[in-house]
């Protein structure tokens, strides 16, 4: 997997697979400043890989800012209004974040969101609840 060597990729289970989700920051001055992209093991092929999932059928995933917070995925999120194929990220800045999976990345961005806001899983000093 290719992006920043220092990122924190997410282990969740997602409509019954295993997933990693991964990040890249971009460093493009306009658009979604970070590009996520979920993966599914592959086992079906020899050797076992990692196969990025183009679109989470049925699924939002959420992740929060510490690396503590366990990722997490909800399925149908029309139910109470949420979208499909989303990752919502929690900052303590900002309660919600949106951002699109793989190629939907800038059709979700919203340039209104906080340029200042890092989109970077870390280790913080206090643990960022959930």
């Amino acid at each position: 997997m290719h992006g920043y060597p220092y990122t924190q990729p997410s282990l969740v289970v997602c409509s019954g697979m295993l997933l990693i989700v991964h990040y890249s920051l971009r460093l493009a001055s306009s658009g979604a400043p970070v590009n996520y992209k979920a993966y599914c093991l592959d086992m079906s092929i020899e050797p076992v890989t990692w196969v990025e999932v183009v679109k989470l059928e049925n699924d939002a995933l959420f992740m929060g800012h510490d690396v503590r917070s366990p990722a997490f995925s909800c399925m149908s999120p029309g139910r109470w209004g949420g979208r499909i194929n989303y990752l919502y990220y929690a900052h303590y800045n900002q309660p919600w974040v949106l951002h699109g999976m793989g190629d939907d990345a800038e059709a979700v961005w919203d340039d209104s969101t906080d340029p200042d806001l890092v989109h970077s899983r870390g280790l913080c000093l206090k643990l960022q609840p959930f």
